[in-house]
């Protein structure tokens, strides 16, 4: 794990070798959240937690399923995705459109947008 270049908040973990133009199928699994008592949801309530964690596992089906296919098994056209929220934090802000063609690209911007819950209260 290394820390993103762009957000030294978030840990982004990248296997260089694997060979990315022959993934055509991705496996999402259910997105998790760490409960450790190092964690840094500070006082967002567990309902807020839920739903972020709901929220950022459809947004990265929902993106993905528009240019490749979602399954859930293994093959060596499939590649798997696995997400942990560490933690959230509340801004002013408005989250930003998570609208990516690249997976990966997603994957690094979720962890990132994941911090707004701003949007939970105004829907």
């Amino acid at each position: 794990m290394e820390t993103h270049p762009q957000d030294d908040r978030a840990l982004l973990y990248v296997n260089n070798n694997a060979p990315k133009k022959t993934y055509l199928k991705f496996i999402v699994e259910p997105v998790r959240i760490y409960e450790g008592a190092d964690h840094g949801f500070g006082d967002i309530s567990i309902d807020d937690r839920r739903m972020m964690e709901a929220f950022t596992y459809n947004e990265m089906i929902r993106v993905i399923s528009e240019k490749y296919t979602i399954v859930d098994t293994p093959g060596p056209d499939a590649m798997r995705i696995k997400l942990i929220l560490v933690g959230l934090e509340e801004t002013n802000t408005v989250m930003r459109g998570l609208t990516y063609g690249n997976p990966m690209e997603f994957a690094i911007n979720v962890g990132s947008a994941k911090k707004d819950t701003s949007w939970a209260r105004s829907h």
